[in-house]
Formats: structure tokens, C-alpha cells, sequence
């Protein structure tokens, strides 16, 4: 597993770290110790993102709701965006990866550019679409 990572924009020779990043083996790895830091990272106005090699729990509605919110047990979204690098869920907040990133490369670009322009309405319930 590797660490909580930073995200770095680029803008005018000027870098600015809009967002963390997690990367898990799995949902299951580790994650309701992560969801918590990932909601106050959102409060505080920062892209909150997890990577997971292995979709397979995200069968289990419980790893679902954990990353999309909505429930009685999990109210509100532990991320902004999971994406899965097994390619397999596309639930809510959950994104497919292929191998050329697309979708989180254009998340990315739409998340730095809201970031940069409106900063203090980019809470929680920021979405990239």
C-alpha cells in the first residue's frame, strides 16, 4: 500500500496542492481508517481521490455506500471519486480506469480548475460532471 499522496496543479510557474490522493489494494484495505482524514480533507476544501487495484469488494453494497454516501450508516461520500484500476464498478462515485486514465485525467483537469475558481464551494458534494 502506499501512502496519502498530494495533488499538485501547475498554474502560471505556480503549484498548488488542491487534493490528496489514497491508493488501496482494495475497498477493503485499510478504508474505514481513511474515509475519516478523506472527509476532513473535503471540509476543507481539497480533492479528496482514492485509487483501488481490486474492485472486488465493491460488490458489497456496505464498500459502495462507503464511497458514495446516502445511507444511514455512511450519510455522507467518503470521496470524491474512487476509481477502480480493475475496470469493473461504475456505481455513484465510483469510476472504471482504463489503461489510459482517461476518465480520471479529465476528473483531474475539472477538479483544479473548480478548485482554482471557486475553492470555497468545493466540499463534499463536489462532483466532476
Amino acid at each position: 500500500m502506499l501512502p496519502n499522496h498530494c495533488i499538485i496543479y501547475t498554474r502560471q510557474n505556480k503549484k498548488f496542492c488542491f487534493g490528496c490522493v489514497q491508493c488501496k489494494t482494495s475497498i477493503r484495505d485499510r478504508v474505514t481508517r481513511d474515509r475519516e482524514p478523506s472527509i476532513h480533507a473535503m471540509e476543507s476544501c481539497f480533492w479528496s481521490i482514492v485509487f483501488v487495484l481490486d474492485g472486488d469488494y465493491l460488490k458489497n453494497p456496505k464498500f459502495q455506500n462507503m464511497v458514495n454516501g446516502g445511507t444511514k450508516e455512511f450519510p455522507e461520500n467518503g470521496w470524491h471519486g474512487m476509481y477502480d484500476v480493475s475496470g469493473v464498478y461504475n456505481i455513484g462515485r465510483i469510476y472504471p480506469l482504463d489503461l489510459d486514465f482517461k476518465v480520471l485525467r479529465k476528473h483531474s483537469k475539472k477538479a483544479a480548475e473548480d478548485w482554482m475558481k471557486r475553492r470555497q464551494w468545493f466540499k463534499n458534494d463536489w462532483t466532476p460532471e
